[in-house]
């Protein structure tokens, strides 16, 4: 339920009641796409003696833009939701499956620019970042270990932006907060760099944001998106990363093949550690680190477009 209302918000802000009562003609100056993504693995096992389980995963994105441009004015708006699932069940006992969370994202952009000087624009942005549902530190699925909104950073940011048609942006901040908020209850906001019974974090610091998309061969596209903050307040040369690196290739209008990679290093976040030496997974300490996420799909892949 709270997913259609976040989502009814969010096309409320994109598209207000008043841009929709004047007519066709106030969308001349938008480029409004969006795109569909279900990607759907089955793998099945029966009296495999090398052992196995069987399972189903399915994943889903929605990719949404949004931009506006007219004269020396633009706005940008960027939307991506992603949700994937996975039905485990063990083929020697009745009735046992377990369902795992295999991704969970919500990240909105937007950005107005007001041209400063050729391919140079002053720049507004926004981006929220957050979850749908509780995520578990499997196979411990008692305790979440986050939430819708816990956590949630959002940025804000005023600063210059390079823009190079839709192959190449380049954003640079002195001044931008960060604001990190875990709402649950349920959550240890002492993960995600809060005090105890800190509810919300916020950080002054300057902020990078590099996006680069190019075909490197037919059919095969590789996008790149590059966030860097650091926290003029502490530790600023620690920087908080989060890059994200796509190949899409295109099968046909329908059919399209894609790999992600995500990597994240932020400074405040601890990292769990566990010891296996005993044959079961117990956490022994928290460490630093960079955080990685893999993701190879095949799926059916929808476009709608303004023309």
């Amino acid at each position: 339920m709270r997913f259609v209302i976040f989502l009814v918000f969010l096309l409320y802000l994109i598209f207000p009641p008043s841009l929709k009562s004047q007519g066709i003609d106030s969308l001349k100056y938008w480029n409004i796409k969006t795109s569909t993504n279900i990607n759907l693995t089955q793998g099945a096992v029966s009296n495999w003696t090398e052992g196995g389980e069987t399972y189903v995963s399915i994943l889903g994105i929605l990719k949404t833009e949004a931009n506006y441009k007219k004269n020396n004015s633009s706005w940008d708006n960027n939307l991506e939701l992603r949700y994937g699932t996975m039905i485990v069940r063990d083929q020697f006992k009745r009735n046992n499956t377990a369902v795992v969370r295999t991704d969970d994202r919500i990240d909105l952009f937007s950005t107005y620019g007001q041209k400063f000087y050729k391919n140079v624009n002053l720049t507004l942005m926004g981006n929220f970042r957050s979850q749908f549902v509780e995520g578990y530190d499997y196979p411990n699925d008692s305790v979440p270990v986050s939430d819708f909104m816990s956590p949630a950073k959002i940025y804000f940011a005023l600063g210059f932006e390079y823009k190079e048609k839709d192959k190449l942006s380049l954003m640079v901040s002195p001044f931008t907060v960060k604001t990190t908020i875990v709402a649950s209850s349920k959550v240890d906001e002492t993960k995600y760099g809060l005090e105890e019974g800190q509810r919300i974090k916020r950080e002054i610091g300057s902020y990078l944001k590099l996006n680069y998309k190019t075909t490197l061969w037919e059919n095969i596209i590789m996008d790149n998106k590059l966030i860097l903050f650091s926290n003029y307040l502490e530790n600023p040369e620690n920087i908080d990363l989060d890059y994200q690196l796509d190949f899409n290739m295109k099968v046909n209008t329908f059919i399209q093949a894609s790999l992600h990679f995500h990597f994240i290093y932020d400074d405040d976040v601890e990292i769990p550690v566990y010891d296996y030496s005993t044959g079961k997974k117990l956490k022994s300490g928290v460490t630093k680190g960079l955080q990685f996420k893999e993701l190879l799909s095949i799926g059916f892949i929808y476009t709608l477009q303004n023309k």
